[in-house]
């Protein structure tokens, strides 16, 4: 089960992990895996919410689980991910499983699979190098927003709304001052891009720094 990524921090998060890296623990360069993490952590889940798990970065593959029912799936090392575990999470004393298997092995065999920024890189580093966090939402969560604007007015928003039916989505630019220059609405669900134009575009330079 994968779910859509996001590439920023949610606010108003709970950490419950800290890196946990196998190399730094002592493990063999050439053990692959796979190794389960565990954390517990307790929460008092509130009605009307969805609830997720954040993920900075994880080596390489990682399998899920929370109080014995499947989460989630992702591939890759560099790359943050999230997964629902409204399902999943209840009250109290949750049990959260992350099992691990890195590549450079005979499952994830370099360079067939990234392992960085050149494709031979030989004993990689396993485990949750980056921490993990619990963050909510509200029916409807608006995950990695993109903004682009060109020099002549035109202006491309997108990103991904998550939720189980199609939500209204406001979109607002201002100067800045704070002054609307440009509003749009519409329904999204799921992966969505929207193009408008900005009236009277005014350009920036040294001499003019518009924002």
């Amino acid at each position: 089960m994968e779910t859509p990524t996001s590439p920023l921090r949610p606010v108003k998060a709970r950490r419950i992990a800290e890196p946990d890296v196998w190399e730094d623990r002592g493990m063999a360069r050439s053990f692959e895996g796979p190794y389960t993490h565990i954390i517990e952590f307790d929460w008092r889940a509130r009605a009307t919410k969805r609830q997720w798990l954040y993920c900075e970065g994880v080596s390489y593959e990682a399998v899920g689980t929370l109080n014995g029912m499947p989460i989630g799936i992702h591939h890759g090392i560099w790359d943050a991910f999230a997964w629902e575990i409204t399902h999943a999470l209840h009250s109290g004393c949750n049990r959260l499983e992350i099992t691990v298997t890195k590549n450079g092995g005979a499952r994830f065999p370099v360079p067939q699979v990234l392992s960085g920024f050149m494709p031979y890189v030989s004993c990689p580093f396993g485990g949750l190098w980056q921490p993990v966090w619990l963050f909510e939402t509200g029916e409807a969560w608006l995950s990695a927003p993109w903004v682009r604007g060109e020099a002549d007015g035109m202006v491309q928003i997108s990103g991904t709304v998550v939720s189980e039916t199609p939500a209204t989505l406001v979109s607002t630019i201002e100067d800045a001052q704070g002054t609307p220059l440009y509003t749009a609405s519409m329904l999204a669900q799921g992966d969505f891009t929207h193009h408008g134009v900005l009236a009277d575009p005014r350009p920036w330079s040294p001499n003019t720094p518009t924002l």
